[in-house]
C-alpha cells in the first residue's frame, strides 16, 4: 500500500497523526450510519476516514468548538482562511497576542486569578519564574491559616509600606482562595466564555488555530521558533485548511462535556443519581444506546509506568475496582493523567467509570489508549471486546527513541 496523505488542521498534543489511517480502516462502515467523536480534539481520524451519512464532532474546549464550527461552514471557513492568511504571521508576538485571546476564553477563573497574582508578584520583584510556584503555594497555605505575614521578607516590606500594592495583593489573593475552594468543592470552574464574556466565534477560531499551529509539541503553551522557517512557509500551511474545510462540510459540531456525561451515565446505571436531564446529555444517551452509531473514543492517556508501579502487589483479576484498590493502598496516589493540558481530562478513577459505562454499550465503539491493565480488565474477549496494538513514537520533549505501544479496543 502506498503512503496515504493525511489531512491535518494543526498539531495537537495527543493527536493521532500516525494512527489516523490505522484507526479509520478499523471503523465499522457497513452496519453504522452515524459517526461520533466525543473527544474530538483536532479530529485527525474524522478528517481521514471514509464518510458516514451523519458525522458528529464534539469537544468541551471552546476554542476547538469554535474552530470546527467555523471550518464546517463554507462561508465562515473562507473568511477564517482569508483572515489567517492576510492577518496573521509566524512570530512570537503573534503567538502571544492570539494566546491571550484563547486563554481568556478557555482558561478557568481560578487559573486566571492565579495568573494575575503571579504577575503582580513578578512585576514587583517578589520571586522569579523558577521560584514563583512554590512561593504561591506557601502564600496560599499561610492565608488559609489566617497569617498576615508571609515567608518572603521583600513581600512583607511591600505589604507594610505600599498601600496600593497591599490593596491589589489582598484583593487578588482573596479571589484566588475563593475560586480555588470552589474548584475543590465542585470539581470544576467556569471559564470566561461560560459566563457570557463576548469573544466572537471567528476571533476565537483564529486564536485557536494560531496557538496550536505555532506552539511546541502542539500543546498550545509555548511558542516554537523551529516550527516554520518563515512566515511564508506558515502561510502555505494555512492554505491547506481549504482541504480540511471541504472534508468537514456538513459535520455536526457539538460542545458537550463528555466526561461529565460518562460519569452521570455510570452513576445512573448504578442508581447513584437522578436521570439525565441536560439536553446535551440526552444526545449522548441516544448515541451510546444506538446500534447504528459508530463511536470513536480518544480520552486522555494514563501513564503506563505509574499504573504498573502502583498496581504492583495488587491482584487485579479479583479486585472489584482498581482505582479503589490503589487508593486503599496509597491513599492520595493515582496513576498520572497525561492529559493535564486539556480543558477536560479523565483521571484514573474516572476512566474506570468510563470503561464500566461503555463495556456493554449498544453502539459500536472503538477506544484508544496506552496498554493499560485497567483497560484490559474491562475490555477483553470475555466481555466481547477485541484489541490491536500499534507501536509508535512520540516527539514530545524532543526525546529520541521515545517509543510507545498504543492499543485500540473495539466491541464489534
Amino acid at each position: 500500500m502506498g503512503k496515504q496523505t493525511t489531512l491535518s488542521i494543526a498539531p495537537y498534543y495527543g493527536g493521532k497523526s500516525r494512527m489516523a489511517h490505522f484507526i479509520a480502516e478499523r471503523l465499522d462502515y457497513s452496519n453504522t450510519d452515524t459517526f461520533v467523536s466525543p473527544f474530538g480534539g483536532m479530529c485527525r481520524v474524522l478528517l481521514n476516514k471514509p464518510r458516514h451519512p451523519v458525522e458528529c464532532y464534539n469537544d468541551y474546549n471552546s476554542g476547538l468548538y469554535a474552530l470546527m464550527n467555523v471550518l464546517s461552514d463554507a462561508d465562515k471557513s473562507n473568511e477564517l482562511i482569508h483572515r489567517l492568511y492576510y492577518g496573521t504571521e509566524y512570530s512570537m508576538e503573534e503567538f502571544k497576542r492570539q494566546k491571550a485571546i484563547y486563554d481568556h476564553a478557555e482558561t478557568d477563573l481560578d487559573t486566571q486569578e492565579q495568573r494575575k497574582l503571579r504577575r503582580l508578584l513578578l512585576c514587583n520583584g517578589i520571586g522569579n519564574t523558577s521560584t514563583i510556584n512554590k512561593l504561591m503555594e506557601e502564600i496560599y497555605k499561610q492565608a488559609l491559616q489566617g497569617k498576615t505575614e508571609t515567608i518572603v521578607p521583600e513581600l512583607n516590606k511591600l505589604l507594610s509600606s505600599d498601600d496600593s500594592f497591599r490593596s491589589n495583593f489582598t484583593h487578588l489573593l482573596g479571589n484566588w482562595i475563593a475560586l480555588r475552594e470552589s474548584r475543590t468543592n465542585n470539581g470544576m470552574l467556569e471559564r470566561s466564555i461560560d459566563i457570557g464574556e463576548d469573544i466572537s466565534e471567528m476571533d476565537l477560531a483564529i486564536a485557536t488555530y494560531v496557538v496550536f499551529q505555532q506552539s511546541r509539541d502542539g500543546m498550545g503553551q509555548t511558542w516554537s521558533e523551529s516550527k516554520f522557517k518563515t512566515t511564508e512557509q506558515y502561510l502555505k500551511r494555512v492554505l491547506t485548511l481549504y482541504d480540511c474545510a471541504e472534508r468537514l462540510a456538513g459535520v455536526h459540531v457539538f460542545q458537550i462535556d463528555a466526561m461529565s456525561f460518562f460519569q452521570t451515565y455510570y452513576a445512573n446505571q448504578h442508581g447513584l443519581s437522578s436521570d439525565l436531564q441536560n439536553p446535551d446529555d440526552q444526545m449522548m444517551n441516544e448515541w451510546i444506546n444506538n446500534p447504528r452509531v459508530m463511536m470513536y473514543c480518544d480520552p486522555s492517556y494514563i501513564s503506563v509506568e505509574d499504573e504498573r508501579k502502583l498496581l504492583d502487589g495488587i491482584d487485579t483479576s479479583t479486585a472489584d475496582s482498581l482505582s479503589n484498590a490503589i487508593q486503599e493502598k496509597y491513599k492520595d496516589k493515582m496513576p498520572k493523567n497525561l492529559g493535564g493540558v486539556y480543558s477536560r481530562s479523565f483521571g484514573y478513577d474516572e476512566q474506570e467509570q468510563f470503561l464500566r459505562c461503555i463495556q456493554n454499550a449498544r453502539c459500536r465503539i472503538l477506544v484508544s489508549n496506552y496498554d493499560l491493565i485497567l483497560y484490559n480488565k474491562y475490555l477483553n474477549e470475555k466481555t466481547g471486546w477485541r484489541r490491536e496494538e500499534f507501536v509508535t513514537t512520540t516527539g514530545v520533549g524532543s526525546k529520541a527513541n521515545n517509543s510507545r505501544v498504543e492499543v485500540i479496543w473495539y466491541n464489534y
